[in-house]
């Protein structure tokens, strides 16, 4: 943690302000519209990260044409394309995803990742929602395009996302599921996790039940390894 405050906090000091900021509320769309936090926000063009709070709201930059994407265990993937300046204002609502494993409390799966990631974007808000001088916009403007502030403000917030998504594996993939789902622990779980851990872009590709099946095989697999010594080789992330 210590690694992440040094590199904010040395990068942050050098950021300019002002962007477009869109708010919006995400909400279940089935029975009473209940509001919805613990739901990821992804700007796809910039790859600005954020969850919604518990009462659903959200803030992130994005300009128009660029497209939303929110994602939470058990619903549908929501999007939201940025169609006009004037809209300043978006209410998502995530259709849900009937499916169950028995025996498996998957309630608070992203709880400790959430208020992680809200402490961090809260802290850091307005950096991460100033949008840096790249594409068409650094033809225009190219003094400010080649600035120190603008190469500074783009290393930050490429910086920030790497740390965001290996946070998202972190508090994903995480022991606790792991053992409630094959029963490992100890050393054994830690050697597990890490021989089989997901990337980012894998783990994000798969629904609620794909992660419960896809640790249930690898755990197998890992079981398999150590009891015959089959090196075998990594599939499935």
């Amino acid at each position: 943690m210590r690694i992440f405050a040094t590199l904010f906090i040395l990068l942050a000091a050098w950021i300019p302000g002002g962007t477009q900021v869109v708010n919006g509320i995400v909400r279940e769309a089935a029975g009473e519209g209940n509001m919805l936090g613990d739901v990821l926000i992804q700007n796809i063009h910039t790859g600005q990260e954020l969850m919604s709070g518990t009462d659903g709201s959200f803030s992130i930059g994005a300009s128009v044409g660029q497209l939303l994407e929110f994602r939470r265990p058990g619903f549908k993937t929501g999007r939201i394309r940025i169609v006009s300046a004037d809209v300043k204002f978006y209410n998502m609502a995530l259709e849900t995803i009937i499916h169950e494993l028995p025996g498996v409390a998957v309630k608070g799966l992203h709880s400790d990742f959430q208020r992680d990631s809200i402490k961090y974007h809260t802290l850091y808000k307005k950096q991460l929602n100033t949008d840096p001088v790249t594409g068409w916009r650094a033809f225009q403007s190219p003094f400010t395009a080649l600035s120190k502030d603008n190469r500074r403000l783009i290393q930050f917030q490429q910086a920030f996302a790497f740390l965001e998504r290996q946070k998202y594996v972190d508090y994903t993939f995480n022991e606790r599921l792991i053992t409630q789902l094959t029963g490992l622990g100890g050393d054994s779980v830690k050697a597990y996790a890490r021989a089989f851990r997901p990337s980012y872009e894998a783990l994000r590709s798969m629904k609620e039940y794909d992660l419960f099946a896809y640790i249930k095989r690898t755990a197998e697999m890992w079981r398999h390894r150590q009891r015959y010594g089959n090196p075998g080789s990594r599939s499935g992330g």
